[in-house]
This record gives C-alpha cells, structure tokens and sequence, in this order.
C-alpha cells in the first residue's frame, strides 16, 4: 500500500496533512511525530503566522484523525477506534476498526453492581473528600462521574483495566471540572461590588 497524505479537515489546520500510515506532515513539510500518552499516540498541531502562535489544539487521538480522513463510513454518532492488531501504536488505516459507543450486557451489568461503590471509595480514599470542606459540590462531582463513566463505559473492556481503574480516570476529570467551576465562581464572587 503506498502512503498517501491528505490535509487535515479541521478548520484553520488544513495546512497541516495526515497520512493512511498515521504520520503527520507540518505546515513547513516536515514529518512529524506523535507523543505517546496513556498507551496511545497522540498530537499537537499550532497554527503559527508571523512567528506567533494563533490556534493551538491539544491531545488529538492520531488512531481518530486517521479513521476519520481514509475510512468510508464513518458513522454520524461518537465512535471509539479499536485496533486490529491490538497493538496501539500501529495507526495504519488497514489496522482501525470502530466501535459504536453502546456498552455491552455485561459493560451495563457492572455499572448498575459496582459504579456506586467504586465512586464513593474513590471520593473517600482520596484527598478528594478534603475539598468538600472549601466548598466543593461532591454531589456535583458524584454527578457528573456517574455521567462520564456512563458515556464513555463501552470503551471499558475487562481485559485491559479494571472496573475501578476506569472509574478512577473520570471521577478525576469531574473533580477537575468542578475545581474549575468553583475557582471562577470565586472569582466572579470577588468581583462583586
């Protein structure tokens, strides 16, 4: 198969080009490599003009920009790339399959058995339970981790984490939002007259 490069569909990007190999080519034609985070490649693109960064965007999934640019059905709903070969840095369009995100039978019966309980062990082992005391909303925290871990539960597969490692991830990120939505609101609350 030969290595084709086309520019990105993104706006703003399309100076920059991916390719069926999973290689990205910048804006000045040089190969670029991805990083590897959490077992997967990854990329950054910025956007510069007159030696200034004008448009950034962080942590792209190459296995998605690659499925999305050289596949021919691509689904209208979210969808999460599965690689053939299980290995994950193999980004090969020949090697990307996808996964519509509807969790399985068994996916559904361990979030209705254990989702609870693994939400509030980690609430409670961690510090987390500390920021309840400067006026963090746990309840908005348990909330929107129940919401994430639900959305994104048929990317949970038994045989490569944990039920509680998975939970782990998005109780995380829900802390971190609620940690952003509370410093702007103090913020705006210091700003009142």
């Amino acid at each position: 198969m030969e290595e084709i490069f086309v520019p990105l569909k993104i706006k703003g990007f399309e100076d920059c080009k991916v390719s069926n190999f999973g290689r990205f080519m910048s804006q000045k034609g040089k190969i670029r490599k991805p990083r590897v985070i959490d077992g997967t490649l990854r990329m950054d693109f910025k956007k510069i003009k007159d030696k200034k960064v004008i448009a950034r965007l962080n942590n792209i999934s190459v296995a998605h920009l690659v499925y999305t640019h050289f596949a021919d059905n691509i689904p209208n709903c979210d969808f999460y790339v599965l690689y053939r070969d299980k290995d994950r840095m193999n980004c090969c369009i020949d090697n990307l399959q996808i996964a519509i995100n509807t969790p399985s039978e068994r996916q559904i019966e361990v979030f209705n058995n254990q989702a609870t309980a693994c939400i509030k062990h980690i609430i409670r082992k961690s510090s987390f339970y500390d920021y309840y005391r400067y006026g963090f909303d746990i309840e908005n925290v348990i909330g929107e981790s129940y919401y994430l871990i639900w959305k994104y539960l048929s990317c949970w597969h038994e045989d490569i984490i944990s039920f509680y490692k998975f939970c782990t991830k998005y109780v995380r990120i829900a802390l971190l939002q609620e940690y952003k939505n509370f410093k702007v609101m103090r913020y705006y609350d210091s700003c009142k007259f």
